[in-house]
């Protein structure tokens, strides 16, 4: 039963990071291009960023709570 929730988690765990790493770029490019930090642009990376960060975390602590429940280390 484990395994599927597992890999789910494991995925959406990847995605997330990929989406952390990779829209975290995006607005270091803009902020190097000399978009304004109080752009429109920027507030919409924001939130993207702030969205997959909390992806992230959600994912990571759901991975780590079953595998307490699975008596493995985490």
């Amino acid at each position: 039963m484990t395994d599927p929730v597992r890999a789910t988690l494991e995925r959406q765990l990847e995605d997330a990071e990929q989406r952390v790493a990779s829209t975290r770029g995006a607005v270091i490019r803009m902020l190097a291009g000399g978009v304004p930090l109080c752009s429109d642009r920027i507030a919409a990376a924001r939130g993207q960023l702030t969205r997959a960060l909390a992806e992230r975390t959600v994912a990571r602590e759901l991975l780590r709570e079953l595998h307490a429940v699975d008596g493995e280390p985490t």
